[in-house]
């Protein structure tokens, strides 16, 4: 099986880009003495949410970095 590396878009810079401007945002103004965002926190646990599992993005980007990186490196050879 060959892993194909498919060169990032510009809408994909774009929406990485809007993402990261705007969670700093809300990050900055949350920080503020009169912050314009809400923190909202449910009271109870929401039974529909009982087995979820947050997803770690962050190590998702990594591995498939890694494994790309193994892919072409092993292509190449």
């Amino acid at each position: 099986m060959t892993t194909q590396i498919l060169p990032a878009l510009p809408q994909h810079d774009d929406i990485i880009k809007f993402i990261f401007e705007s969670w700093n945002k809300v990050n900055r103004e949350f920080s503020e003495q009169n912050p314009t965002v809400t923190y909202y926190e449910e009271r109870e646990p929401n039974p529909i949410l009982k087995d979820f599992e947050p997803f770690d993005l962050e190590a998702w980007w990594g591995k498939r970095v890694v494994q790309n990186i193994q892919a072409a490196s092993s292509s190449s050879s």
